[in-house]
């Protein structure tokens, strides 16, 4: 059931721009819309994010040459890897784009 409150609240959202830049806080612009912030922090996080391949592969490597697992299983992990890195670089290169759209790099 909907109030006075919610209507009015609703309305309120209705009127704002979310497409433009909202604030400026010290180093970090944001954008907001209706259904996410990027920042220049968040393409920092994600470009950190994607440097663990590199500890990730080390640690198959080390499994594979103490024989702790098959090479099926070896190609089974590196094939995870490979499709979850692309969906990570792929989420960064899309935040990249916008930072970039909307000026804030």
């Amino acid at each position: 059931m909907k109030t006075q409150n919610d209507t009015e609240n609703l309305n309120i959202l209705e009127d704002n721009d979310y497409d433009k830049v909202n604030f400026v806080e010290d180093w970090e612009t944001t954008i907001t819309t209706a259904s996410s912030k990027v920042s220049r922090f968040d393409l920092e996080q994600q470009i950190l994010d994607c440097w663990n391949v590199v500890g990730e592969l080390a640690l198959v490597n080390e499994n594979v040459l103490e024989d702790k697992i098959s090479k099926y299983d070896t190609s089974n992990i590196l094939l995870g890897i490979e499709k979850l890195y692309d969906l990570k670089f792929q989420k960064l290169f899309s935040t990249f784009e916008d930072l970039i759209k909307n000026q804030l790099i």
